[in-house]
């Protein structure tokens, strides 16, 4: 009997990359949690647990301090979302589209569609979530004071203390004037005013960035000799993150710089090699994967696009089942958001790869597949661009 599978459709969480999981929608941002949070939350608690609340209310049992830890810990990533939805917030007033934010192990991020297109929609956008920070510091500030000095209540003023230093602390650490902090856009927002150049602002304040990212990495090395070592390790790890944020964000903006104007059909690869639904594992594997290498084809049906297959797609069924299987069996789906139109501009092309971490997206017009967009396609345009002379554009 011939197995039939539905076509797993590609869920958010795909999309984003995997380890990434929907909790909720706020104001229509979705909001996802990636499984690295889990191990910082672990370890903010554990820290607050052994090094925080055991020194400022002694002789609780260690179930307290333990749920003093995840509570503390869980709001404190609670803060650090208002944050990002604040920058969200705005930016969606702005006509920015929003569409998700993700929280991590470095934080949280706010996947804003596209740059603003002027300095003063980047600084309302940029100062909005170090204002909520402070205005956070405030809010806990006073109700540790309140618990603490006026009703006594030891436990409540020292989780609130916590909360006010943290909030404190993000606030001071995002106004660091280099990209991609909020701080740096602050920065890139009063540069680009000045000069008129939205790539010499990124470029200039990205430097400022990677400047301040190899600053923590040696300070994080300084801090493990000296003995502090789980901080050091820290610091150490946050540095690498902002300087490969801050050498991306400028890369990105060179190739955007250089895709304007350009339309997708300009750069796609016409007519690609595509699969039929009805094709078996077999022949696809043997026909297609071993003669023509690529890492993905597109699925179509009657000419008309229905989704893609790859290795893995296949690598998850039994190989006795693979004479049986059509590709529709194991086909993935994609959202429409992830279909390119001929006419669609390529810098929009190009947001739609970095934010999906897909490397390859259809082209298709009237439902008809006409050809295959890849990062190679983008590339090797802004190199033939750039070697001709027809552009400023530089890709290091």
């Amino acid at each position: 009997m011939e197995s039939r599978r539905t076509p797993r459709a590609l869920t958010p969480s795909t999309v984003t990359g995997t380890g990434s999981f929907k909790l909720f929608s706020v104001y229509g941002i979705s909001i996802y949690i990636n499984y690295t949070w889990f191990i910082v939350v672990i370890l903010i608690a554990w820290s607050l647990t052994y090094g925080y609340f055991p020194y400022q209310v002694p002789g609780k049992h260690s179930l307290v301090y333990w749920g003093m830890g995840f509570l503390t810990s869980v709001v404190f990533f609670l803060c650090i979302l208002a944050h990002e939805i604040s920058h969200s917030y705005v930016s969606k007033k702005s006509g920015i589209p929003v569409p998700r934010i993700t929280l991590f192990i470095f934080g949280g991020v706010a996947h804003i569609s596209r740059e603003p297109q002027d300095p003063s929609t980047e600084f309302k956008i940029a100062i909005a979530g170090p204002l909520c920070s402070g205005i956070l510091w405030g809010i806990f500030y006073f109700l540790h004071f309140l618990t603490g000095a006026i009703y006594n209540l030891p436990l409540l003023s020292a989780f609130f203390g916590v909360l006010a230093l943290v909030n404190g602390a993000v606030a001071i650490f995002n106004l660091v004037p280099g990209f991609p902090l909020d701080g740096g856009r602050l920065l890139r927002a009063y540069i680009w005013k000045k000069t008129g150049s939205f790539s010499r602002a990124t470029f200039i304040t990205s430097q400022v960035g990677k400047i301040f990212a190899i600053a923590l990495i040696f300070l994080g090395f300084f801090q493990m000799l000296a003995g502090k070592i789980v901080g050091g390790i820290w610091l150490i790890f946050i540095g690498f993150f902002l300087e490969q944020a801050a050498t991306s964000g400028y890369q990105q903006t060179l190739v955007k710089e250089g895709l304007t104007g350009t339309k997708v059909k300009e750069i796609m690869t016409p007519n690609p090699i595509s699969i039929n639904d009805s094709t078996l594992l077999n022949d696809l594997i043997e026909k297609f994967f071993f003669k023509h290498r690529f890492a993905s084809y597109p699925v179509v049906r009657d000419g008309e696009f229905v989704g893609y297959v790859t290795l893995n797609h296949i690598k998850r069924f039994p190989r006795e089942e693979w004479s049986k299987l059509k590709v529709s069996d194991v086909m993935n789906t994609l959202p429409p958001e992830l279909i390119l139109h001929p006419e669609e501009e390529a810098v929009e092309a190009f947001s739609k790869m970095v934010r999906s971490g897909y490397g390859r997206l259809p082209v298709v017009d009237k439902g008809k597949l006409t050809g295959i967009l890849t990062r190679r396609d983008i590339m090797s345009f802004l190199k033939i661009r750039t070697d001709l002379g027809t552009h400023k554009t530089r890709i290091t």
